[in-house]
């Protein structure tokens, strides 16, 4: 670990560096944890609580961010090779299993380390910017993105309660409080910097089968409260990508959950009830996203609007019916129209068909308005 912890800034190639590490790192794990080296994830936390030093970004140190993006890359490209169908072939069944299950063990003590270095980092960005900081600010939010696909990895299977509940033992630590993950997730998505990143942990977590009720409560009352604080910044819709992610998000939830949730829990079909109001806050979102200017947004949404229109237990109730006529017309709005104009090469005032003619090129932005209560012509 001292290779981890002596790797500064001012390196020529050190994203290249510290990847090579953390794979040097996380291969010597697959070989060794947890037979022979039982306290790795202790030794990775440490580097967390030693390399912040309780003052903000790398805690005042040049390149202090380094040995803990480190150290988050190794566990992440351990976990990634037990999980990830794409790479657990790198290790034997033996192997990935009892690498998982020492994991699951010991996340309940790491995880609120995590969370106290990103709410840490979070927090030292803004005291190292006023401060003139800003390679503090660069560092921190490296970190903030390195420990969220860190946690990509985990969200799919561990424990939803340490996801989902709230932080405990941190021991006095600042940070502690109450906030869960899902409540970091959406902080971050409302960072240009972290918000891709953090809306695709998001839908992974929201893409899982809940057991209880009560996850699925406290999943969506978060989520849906995250995006909607998000709808009135017009800027933060200007990625093609971040707005179908935000459709797969809700999508995939109630693909996952919703027969559950209405099976088991008779309140959310009584009206009145949190959930009823919050089963209609859903809808209500969902049918705002349909004002999005994207074909890719409005086909990512439709597996949820499907999960809920075959549910015979919604019927009569009067959620749906006020909102068909507007999905109804939103879809056949975003229809592509054969109206290409030769001379401009495009589409014009047709921002949906031109977003197909551009198919392949995601990341390309789109200007447009979208404000809550403020229609919009998406044709």
């Amino acid at each position: 670990m001292e290779l981890v912890t002596a790797t500064g800034a001012g390196i020529n190639g050190e994203v290249f560096l510290r990847e090579r590490i953390g794979l040097l790192v996380s291969g010597v794990g697959e070989k060794e944890y947890p037979p022979q080296w039982p306290e790795m994830l202790n030794d990775l936390a440490t580097i967390w609580d030693i390399g912040e030093g309780g003052r903000g970004v790398g805690g005042g140190r040049e390149g202090g961010a380094t040995p803990i993006i480190i150290s988050l890359l190794a566990l992440r490209n351990m976990a990634e090779d037990c999980v990830d169908s794409d790479f657990n072939n790198v290790l034997s069944t033996t192997r990935r299993t009892e690498i998982l299950r020492s994991l699951n063990t010991e996340l309940p003590q790491v995880l609120p380390r995590l969370y106290a270095l990103m709410a840490r980092t979070y927090e030292g960005r803004g005291r190292e910017e006023g401060g003139g900081g800003g390679g503090g600010r660069a560092g921190g939010v490296d970190i903030l993105k390195a420990a969220l696909q860190t946690l990509k990895r985990f969200v799919v299977w561990i424990p939803p309660e340490l996801l989902l509940g709230a932080a405990e033992g941190q021991g006095g630590r600042e940070g502690g409080g109450t906030m869960s993950f899902v409540d970091v997730f959406g902080f971050l998505m409302a960072e240009e910097s972290t918000r891709q990143d953090a809306v695709e942990c998001l839908r992974d977590l929201g893409g899982r089968k809940y057991e209880y009720c009560e996850h699925i409560k406290v999943y969506l009352e978060k989520m849906e409260g995250a995006v909607m604080a998000l709808i009135p910044q017009g800027e933060a819709w200007r990625s093609l990508t971040f707005g179908e992610t935000v459709c797969q998000v809700l999508a995939g939830f109630l693909t996952a959950n919703l027969e559950k949730w209405l099976g088991e829990e008779k309140e959310v079909l009584r009206a009145g009830t949190r959930e009823y109001e919050l089963l209609v806050r859903c809808l209500q979102l969902m049918a705002e996203l349909l004002k999005l200017p994207s074909y890719r947004a409005a086909v990512a949404l439709l597996p949820g609007w499907a999960a809920v229109l075959k549910q015979e237990k919604l019927r009569g109730l009067g959620l749906l019916e006020p909102l068909l006529p507007m999905v109804m017309t939103a879809y056949c709005d975003k229809s592509v129209k054969l109206s290409f104009d030769e001379k401009s090469g495009s589409f014009p005032e047709n921002p949906v068909a031109d977003e197909v003619r551009r198919e392949g090129a995601r990341e390309r932005g789109v200007a447009w308005k979208f404000f809550k209560g403020r229609s919009h012509n998406s044709r």
